[in-house]
Formats: C-alpha cells, sequence, structure tokens
C-alpha cells in the first residue's frame, strides 16, 4: 500500500495588525476569525476479475472556521536601527490537502483502491517588516 498526499495552499491578502515605534514595546491581544467553504470526500473501487466491480463515491461540504486570539509582546526596531518602526501582519492561509492510497493489485486480478479524504484547512501565518 503507497500512500498520498498532496498539499497545495491559497491565502488571503495579510492584515496589519500592530505598528511598534523604534525602541517601544507593545502588548497586545488580537482576534482574527475566518471560514472556508470545503469539501470532504471519497471514493473506494474494488473488483474480483471476470467476475464483479464495484465502486462507491461520497461527499460532504460544508465549512471550517477557524478564530485565533494572541496576546504578545511586540517590539520595535532597536534604537540603533535605521528603521523607525516595525509592522507586524496576520494572514490566513488555506492548505489544501489529500490523503489516499494507490490501487492495490492481487496476483489473481482483484483490485482495491480508494480516497480516503481531501479538504481545505485554515492556517494562521505572522510575519514583520521594519520600515
Amino acid at each position: 500500500m503507497k500512500q498520498l498526499v498532496a498539499n497545495d495552499a491559497y491565502r488571503d491578502p495579510y492584515i496589519l495588525y500592530e505598528s511598534v515605534a523604534k525602541g517601544q514595546t507593545k502588548t497586545t491581544t488580537t482576534s482574527m476569525e475566518r471560514t472556508v467553504t470545503t469539501s470532504i470526500g471519497g471514493t473506494v473501487a474494488g473488483g474480483k476479475k471476470d467476475v464483479w466491480n464495484i465502486s462507491a463515491t461520497g461527499n460532504v461540504t460544508g465549512s471550517v472556521k477557524s478564530t485565533v486570539t494572541k496576546t504578545t509582546s511586540l517590539t520595535g526596531p532597536p534604537e540603533s536601527s535605521s528603521s523607525n518602526s516595525r509592522a507586524y501582519y496576520m494572514q490566513a492561509s488555506y492548505a489544501a490537502w489529500t490523503i489516499g492510497v494507490d490501487t492495490l493489485g492481487f496476483p489473481s486480478g482483484d483490485f482495491i483502491s480508494g480516497e480516503l479524504i481531501s479538504g481545505y484547512v485554515p492556517v494562521w501565518l505572522y510575519f514583520s517588516v521594519d520600515n
């Protein structure tokens, strides 16, 4: 049995959630929420050589909601820096994934194959830029 994992992602525009001046420190609490519509499904097939061949497919569509509340101590650039402030950003990224199995063949000609599940899951990214 060979397991397959496919990964892809798309992202929302980034959101400025705080800016801190040179030499300063701020403690902040930021809450963000994102909901993505996703589909989770599966396909299973099997057969006995020259006797029968069957497959079944199922699919459920719904939404996945992700809320993040982050309390952090943010610092501006050091006094020795040529930058005057540091901007902090958040971004929601949606990871697409599929987990499945290859077709399993047997010397008799029987087989089983399937794709187990797939969908999108929100993932939060954080980064800062000195200005």
